[in-house]
């Protein structure tokens, strides 16, 4: 059978850098951030919350006019963080950070932020689940 789709890819509007999610599998997927200067890749562990992600970009989609504080998920061991936050003027920001095990010999970690659109939110949000509904297929 094949997959409606295979990644969602969410570029900046105001600089280069860009945030993947590909190769769902159950609790797993894959995650990247790209910019001119750096980028992470990442497997995911998201345990028994898979479409957390799916889910944090349709509570953003369905307040597109802005909220108020942060809107975050981060998955069990800490591997991904993200936040969103929007101001009354439909600016929104998406903070990444993606980093190596805890303990692990020679830690990394990678902050990034993308400024979105609040326009683009229910596309996103689409994409997003369609990219997890496409795992269970």
């Amino acid at each position: 059978m094949t997959k409606e789709m295979s990644a969602l890819r969410l570029t900046s509007s105001s600089s280069d850098v860009a945030l993947e999610f590909s190769g769902v599998e159950g609790d797993y997927f894959r995650v990247a951030v790209v910019g001119r200067d750096h980028s992470a890749t990442r497997r995911v562990y998201a345990h028994t919350d898979g479409k957390g992600v799916a889910r944090l970009l349709s509570e953003a989609a369905d307040e597109w006019r802005g909220w108020r504080g942060c809107k975050s998920w981060e998955s069990l061991e800490g591997e991904l963080r993200l936040e969103l936050t929007a101001d009354r003027l439909g600016h929104v920001t998406l903070a990444v950070r993606i980093r190596s095990d805890p303990g692990r010999a020679d830690p990394w970690q990678l902050h990034a932020e993308l400024s979105l659109d609040s326009g683009q939110l229910e596309r996103i949000a689409g994409e997003a689940e369609r990219l997890w509904r496409a795992e269970a297929t």
